[in-house]
């Protein structure tokens, strides 16, 4: 997951450093962005993706009391104070799943115009194309629609 997420960033923005060398003043719509509006920010995500999976191991601490009181019996408190020990034991793999959505809210702010202009620069630069109005009502803003590339 981290190696593909570090090639899809990667790629994405090797191919639109290309296209805008060679075609100054156009929108990018050609590979990884003819499926994605923003297949850097999505690369991006895959990689802390694959960065939290190869470490949520280490994230999860051991329920050694959990199962102590489990077999010396108690009852119901016994279970739910087993219980809570079990799900407390993932807070911090829970913390790092936020800070993936947080990163995802972020990048999704960024690429609808919520928290920067650079929706509204684009519209200024690029809205009187149509073949740009029709990339932007058409492709995904950060996830790829996958079964599109190649068009």
């Amino acid at each position: 997951m981290f190696a593909a997420g570090f090639i899809v960033e990667t790629v994405a923005d090797i191919q639109k450093w290309s296209f805008k060398s060679s075609n100054p003043g156009k929108f990018c719509d050609v590979g990884l962005w003819s499926v994605s509006q923003h297949p850097n920010f999505f690369g991006n995500l895959l990689l802390w993706g694959g960065i939290l999976v190869m470490n949520a191991p280490a994230l999860i601490e051991p329920v050694a009391s959990a199962v102590s009181t489990a077999e010396g019996g108690g009852g119901l408190s016994a279970f739910l104070s087993g219980a809570w020990d079990c799900l407390w034991s993932f807070r911090r793999l829970g913390f790092a799943v936020l800070s993936q959505l947080f990163m995802y809210g972020w990048f999704l702010g960024q690429a609808n115009g919520t928290l920067t202009t650079a929706v509204e620069l684009a519209n200024k630069r690029y809205g009187g194309d149509p073949a740009y109005v029709e990339y932007i009502e058409k492709v995904p803003l950060i996830i790829p629609g996958l079964f599109k590339f190649g068009k």
